[in-house]
C-alpha cells in the first residue's frame, strides 16, 4: 500500500506485531502488513467495546426496571392498604356478620341473602340442595317519572314438579316486600309461616290466587315454613340494609 508522495517505508514490524508492545510511529502508518493489521484490530476492538457497552447498559436497564416495577407494586400496595384502612365496612355487612355470628342457621335448609338498597334490592347470595334455580333481576315500572327500582325473582323448581318463584323488593331503605307464587305445588302445601331471628311473627294460608306475600320485613335473619299435611320446606332469607340491627 502506497500514499501518494510517500514510500513504501518498511517498519520493521511483522504481522503480528499489534500483538506485543510497540510504539506506533509514522513509519507504521506507511507499512502495508502494519497499517492493514491495525484496521483489523480496530475492527475488532471497536466490536467488542461496543458489545461490552450495550450488554452493560442492557443489564442495567433491566435492573432500573426491575427496581422501577417493584418500586411502583410496593407505592401501589401501600396506597391500596392506606385506602382500605380508612374506608369502613359497610353497614349491611356489618349486620350480616352479626347475624351469622347470633344466629345459628339450619343446615338443611334453602338460603337466599339480599340486600336492599337505594336503586332496589340485590342478591347477595343463594343455596337450594335439591333444587334448580333461575335468579333474575328485575325492573319495576317507574312512579311518576322516578327512577325504577330493581327487584330480585328465584324461581325455583324440582324433578318432583315443585315450581315456586320468590319475589324480593325493596318498599323503602329500610323495608322489603316479599311475595312467594306457587305455580306448581305438589307437596299440597297450605301454609307458609315466618320467623324472624327464630321468632314467630306470622302466618298465612294458602289461597287460590296461590300466591303469599308478606311486607314490611325489617333487616334480619328470617324463616320461611311451607307447611303441608304430609311434607314441610324450610327457606332461610336474609334481609340486609344500612340501617343498623
Amino acid at each position: 500500500m502506497k500514499e501518494i508522495g510517500k514510500e513504501n517505508i518498511p517498519c520493521g514490524h511483522n504481522q503480528n506485531h499489534f500483538e506485543e508492545d510497540f510504539e506506533l510511529n509514522e513509519n507504521s502508518l506507511h507499512c502495508d502488513n502494519c497499517l492493514e493489521s491495525l484496521l483489523e484490530k480496530e475492527i475488532i476492538i471497536t466490536s467488542i467495546i461496543k458489545y461490552e457497552i450495550d450488554e452493560s447498559l442492557l443489564s442495567e436497564s433491566d435492573k432500573i426496571s426491575n427496581e422501577f416495577s417493584s418500586q411502583i407494586e410496593s407505592d401501589k400496595y401501600e396506597l391500596l392498604s392506606q385506602k382500605l384502612e380508612k374506608k369502613p365496612l359497610p353497614d349491611f355487612l356489618k349486620n350480616y356478620i352479626n347475624l351469622n355470628l347470633n344466629n345459628k342457621k339450619e343446615n338443611h335448609s334453602d338460603t337466599i341473602v339480599v340486600r336492599i338498597f337505594k336503586e332496589g334490592a340485590r342478591l347477595l347470595h343463594t343455596a337450594f340442595l335439591e333444587s334448580n334455580i333461575n335468579i333474575q333481576r328485575n325492573v319495576l315500572p317507574s312512579v311518576r317519572g322516578g327512577e325504577s327500582p330493581t327487584y330480585i325473582s328465584i324461581r325455583e323448581n324440582s324433578n318432583k314438579g315443585l315450581d315456586l318463584v320468590y319475589n324480593v323488593m325493596r318498599e323503602n331503605e329500610k323495608e322489603a316486600y316479599l311475595s312467594i307464587d306457587f305455580k306448581n305445588n305438589p307437596f299440597n302445601y297450605n301454609q307458609v309461616n315466618l320467623k324472624k331471628n327464630n321468632r314467630f311473627i306470622y302466618s298465612k294460608k294458602i289461597d287460590n290466587s296461590a300466591v303469599v306475600s308478606f311486607s314490611g320485613l325489617k333487616a334480619g335473619d328470617y324463616s320461611v315454613e311451607l307447611n303441608g299435611s304430609d311434607f314441610s320446606k324450610l327457606i332461610c332469607i336474609t334481609i340486609l340494609t344500612d340501617e343498623m340491627i
